[in-house]
């Protein structure tokens, strides 16, 4: 499932009709767009996602692909505003689901993709304007906690985001640090464990045809 609502992000519900949506993004980019709004990060943020949701709902065949992977999803779920909160209970409820799933189950580019989307452009913004010490650590865990599961290709634009909202939090940024040196230790060691299990198999090998000659 998607994790990104586009047919929220534009306001319209899901049954709504070419229409609708167009006339929802005419509304919404005026009132978002740079040349309008200004020098406003959030609002700059609200634009790019509002572009994203009008060219994915526009196109027949990247909507119908959306609409058969979140149908269910958009037909019960309510709207809310994005706040630092809601972010966080979003990443809990991924953690949750996580902890009742069979790891060697789970889709690590699915799972890359949704930490990808609570991270937005937007909710970073959010984030940042916010700046609430308190759930930003809280966030910080959840998604190193997820971090865990993917690869370290997959954690480093999701670290370099975090670093983002906690840029003058010296404890967190080396909690960054320390999280993104293991991954990367852990990565060359399960690259090279096969290789380094040959080479010592072949060595007892060795020993016990040497000791047997």
């Amino acid at each position: 499932m998607h994790s990104k609502d586009y047919y929220q992000i534009l306001g319209v519900s899901y049954t709504a009709s070419a229409k609708e949506i167009k006339s929802s993004f005419r509304k919404l980019a005026l009132k978002y767009h740079p040349d309008k709004a200004g020098a406003n990060t959030l609002a700059e943020a609200k634009f790019k996602e509002i572009k994203e949701a009008y060219t994915v709902l526009t196109d027949a065949r990247k909507k119908r692909e959306f609409d058969l992977e979140n149908g269910a999803y958009y037909k019960n779920q309510t709207e809310r505003n994005v706040t630092p909160k809601t972010i966080l209970q979003a990443l809990q409820q991924l953690n949750a689901r996580l902890e009742k799933t069979d790891q060697l189950r789970i889709n690590k580019d699915v799972l890359y993709q949704k930490v990808q989307a609570h991270l937005s452009g937007y909710n970073l913004v959010v984030l940042k304007e916010q700046d609430d010490l308190l759930i930003n650590r809280k966030i910080l865990h959840e998604v190193l906690s997820v971090c865990r599961l993917l690869t370290y290709a997959q954690v480093q634009p999701i670290i370099a985001s975090m670093r983002t909202i906690v840029l003058w939090e010296g404890e967190m940024q080396t909690m960054l640090d320390t999280f993104l040196i293991n991954k990367k230790r852990n990565s060359v060691w399960e690259k090279y464990k096969l290789v380094c299990a040959i080479v010592i198999a072949l060595l007892l090998c060795y020993a016990v045809y040497r000791s047997a000659a």
